[in-house]
């Protein structure tokens, strides 16, 4: 059984990776790198030995819950988007001036 699990760095070993280690549901490229940021990293160690020490009911609660609020986290930050600035946007704009423009000249010729 395999997982959506986000490449693995030695920068940045997350919980979910930690807990797929745990389960053999990684392959060897990245259990090798996740074994190298164990040996360098003695805090990736313990929350290892910690992960390892609970209930396999306990991690799925876990496992769980950090995938929700990574759910969460992406759909907030889609929602924080910037929209991008168009032609199409400006377009409207572009045309009120010009006529604005063209009346005042009109204007600036009559008198």
């Amino acid at each position: 059984m395999t997982h959506n699990i986000e490449p693995i760095s030695t920068a940045a070993i997350t919980d979910l990776q930690l807990i797929a280690y745990l389960e053999g549901n990684l392959s060897e490229a990245d259990i090798r790198i996740v074994e190298a940021a164990i040996l360098d990293d003695k805090s990736i160690e313990q929350a290892l030995e910690g992960l390892a020490m609970l209930p396999a009911s306990d991690i799925k609660k876990i496992k769980h819950q950090l995938s929700s609020s990574l759910h969460k986290r992406l759909h907030r930050n889609e929602k924080r988007k910037l929209a991008r600035f168009t032609w199409k946007d400006a377009l409207p704009i572009l045309i009120v001036l010009g006529i604005a423009f063209l009346g005042y000249l009109f204007l600036r010729i009559l008198k």
